[in-house]
């Protein structure tokens, strides 16, 4: 039996067991994946577009009569956001060089009696306003109502007319 506990203790070593303690050897690699960021080329002539939409429509959002209309700060992007003051809810304004057109809409997250509230009211607010889109999808949680402008703003001479529009 001596020789027996001693092949069996030999045994022990080799896989790591030492008394009461286990050393264990790493097979695998533990590895974090990052997400980077992904890089926007903002040198491409329709980033270069938005950006100079961005700034005329700061522009004339500020000499307009109607200042809380004001984005933050004019991107190279086709969308912006304007806080409104109540959360989940913002006014999203949209330029699409690719489908030439500009939209406001107005986008409700996570409360869809907002939405309901609103769409009760939808002939009297379309009387007003003009034909409105109303997204209301049941497998999402937000909601949106929005107003398109047919207009090419691929030509900066549009614009100005493109930008009051959304105001």
């Amino acid at each position: 039996t001596q020789g027996v506990s001693s092949a069996a203790s030999d045994v022990d070593k080799r896989q790591g067991l030492n008394e009461d303690k286990i050393e264990f050897e790493h097979i695998l690699k533990v590895r974090l994946v990052c997400q980077q960021k992904r890089e926007v080329n903002t040198n491409t002539p329709s980033k270069q577009l938005q950006k100079k939409y961005w700034d005329k429509y700061i522009e004339l959002c500020d000499a307009s009569e109607h200042p809380e209309m004001q984005i933050s700060e004019a991107l190279p992007r086709h969308y912006q956001y304007i806080s409104i003051g109540k959360t989940g809810i913002q006014i999203l304004q949209t330029v699409n060089t690719a489908k030439n057109y500009v939209a406001s809409e107005i986008a409700i997250n996570n409360n869809k009696s907002i939405y309901e509230f609103f769409f009760d009211l939808k002939d009297k607010i379309e009387e007003e306003v003009g034909k409105l889109e109303w997204h209301c999808n049941d497998t999402t949680k937000s909601t949106k109502i929005r107003k398109v402008f047919e207009i090419d703003v691929n030509n900066p001479g549009n614009h100005k007319k493109a930008i009051l529009e959304q105001i």
